[in-house]
């Protein structure tokens, strides 16, 4: 009797033993398909950090019925410092800056830096809220490099955020310092807003967008203009300035050593004679600017 029960339990124990192995073998199969799952939501998690970062420093610019977009890059005591474009602060006056908890503020611009023919713009305002700092890219963007996108688009009237990747960097910069090519989609009302990097640090500003309604934005500096495949290409990209650009001119708002972008393969671009004036060929109206017809 006893031998019987002794041999019953061992029984029972060699087939606890075979359960618990194959358990044990089947979570261990399985940790591949949960090591991915994981990855994936952290690449998505990631992205939704970059978004949320987006978020927080992007600010929106009102002035009367219209608006534009700005990114927060400083804050001394109560002073909070906002990067945007030239034309964005050009479009009225009486500023008001809309914070992402959506408090208003009163807001004036900051006249000791000079961008030249950049464009670029600074304003301020005072809150003792705190809100969050854009961090400045230290290492140089290159072609192929994901870029996320946000601002206040007038079509959905409603904070936006893309994402995309580097199209160009060019060797030179067209007139008023773009230079990056991106492919994100960039509407009116979103200039003046960040374009970050995959580490949601801030690379360059956005300011033109794809698809230009009339005219010539494609005019670089020295008043040449790439040839018209080359243009047609450049047309299906958003085109941004560069934050190395903006440093150029106002170094002291470097968090650190910053590298200018690498340029594209776009080393040699053939002008077109048809183009090669310093005036765009279409009919400028006498009472704009030659910046506010291209630029968004």
């Amino acid at each position: 009797m006893n031998v019987s029960k002794i041999s019953f339990l061992a029984l029972m124990s060699c087939l606890s033993f075979a359960v618990s192995t194959q358990t044990v073998y089947s979570q261990e199969k399985q940790t591949p398909t949960a090591d991915t799952e994981i990855s994936q939501t952290s690449e998505q998690w990631s992205e939704k950090m970059i978004r949320q970062k987006a978020r927080e420093i992007t600010v929106k610019i009102i002035s009367e019925d219209n608006w534009g977009s700005g990114i927060i890059i400083q804050r001394k005591g109560q002073v909070y410092t906002v990067l945007t474009n030239a034309h964005v602060v050009r479009m009225g006056g009486n500023y008001q800056i809309q914070t992402a908890d959506g408090k208003i503020y009163r807001s004036q611009k900051i006249r000791n830096v000079n961008f030249k023919d950049d464009d670029l713009g600074l304003l301020s305002f005072k809150s003792s809220s705190n809100y969050a700092i854009a961090s400045i890219a230290k290492s140089p963007l290159e072609v192929g490099d994901k870029t996320f996108a946000a601002g206040f688009p007038h079509e959905t009237k409603t904070w936006s955020f893309t994402n995309g990747k580097v199209d160009y960097i060019l060797p030179k910069s067209f007139r008023d310092g773009y230079q990056i090519g991106y492919s994100n989609d960039i509407l009116k009302g979103m200039s003046g807003g960040p374009v970050l990097n995959e580490r949601g640090e801030l690379v360059a500003i956005n300011g033109r967008h794809k698809f230009p309604f009339w005219g010539n934005p494609f005019i670089f500096e020295d008043g040449s203009t790439p040839n018209l495949e080359t243009r047609n290409q450049f047309e299906h990209s958003s085109w941004a300035v560069s934050i190395a650009t903006f440093l150029n001119s106002a170094p002291q708002f470097s968090q650190g050593v910053i590298s200018p972008p690498k340029a594209s393969a776009y080393t040699e671009i053939e002008t077109d004679s048809l183009y090669s004036t310093s005036a765009p060929p279409a009919q400028i109206p006498a009472n704009f600017s030659r910046r506010s017809l291209w630029i968004w």
